[in-house]
């Protein structure tokens, strides 16, 4: 007799605990029951405006999702420019690189054909992107640019990891700008950088 009061038992106790599992209230995630979510939004400020004879780091178009953001690689006022590379460096620990788009690059002006003719890459190197933009042939000259000219190179995209109360840094690091001369009149040109922050809330 104990027996078949057991049986009849234990189908009651799983019953029970599943009506208390499927209650709301009753877990961490909220009185609903669903997973609590924290969006995170970042905005990106650039430190300067772009001035002549300058390569800057400055806002791109806005992204679908708050929590990557789009930086414009500007070129200013660089006569005869022909090839840009540098490296963007960040914090690992609060931002990744998400990729770069250069299909717009200005360096592809007057190029007949820009697939063999321009090299436009930018590198994932875990605290750094390095970035590569080139006209391929010195004889194919620069760009030619007015001191108030401006060039969009590429766009670099990138994705905030967490929220924080420290500003990330995006800065430009090792530049090398080369401008030629149609015919192969080349040297290496000085120019100012200038980077920018990083909000994230």
């Amino acid at each position: 007799m104990r027996r078949r009061v057991q049986s009849l038992l234990v189908p009651a106790a799983v019953a029970l605990l599943l009506a208390l599992s499927l209650a709301p209230g009753c877990n961490d995630n909220g009185p609903s029951g669903d997973a609590i979510t924290t969006e995170i939004v970042a905005t990106y400020t650039a430190d300067a405006a772009p001035t002549e004879g300058s390569v800057t780091l400055q806002e791109g178009e806005a992204t679908s999702s708050s929590d990557t953001f789009n930086v414009q690689i500007v070129v200013m006022g660089v006569d005869d420019v022909s090839a840009v590379t540098f490296l963007v460096t960040f914090n690992p620990y609060l931002l990744d690189f998400v990729g770069a788009d250069f299909s717009g690059c200005f360096l592809a002006e007057g190029l007949a054909d820009p697939g063999t003719e321009l090299e436009a890459d930018a590198l994932d190197g875990g605290d750094y992107v390095d970035v590569v933009a080139s006209r391929i042939g010195d004889d194919l000259g620069g760009v030619s640019m007015e001191p108030t000219d401006q060039g969009i190179l590429g766009v670099l995209t990138f994705q905030a990891i967490l929220a924080t109360t420290v500003l990330p840094e995006l800065a430009i690091e090792d530049i090398t700008v080369k401008v030629c001369t149609e015919g192969g009149t080349c040297e290496y040109r000085d120019v100012t950088v200038a980077g920018g922050t990083v909000s994230v809330d």
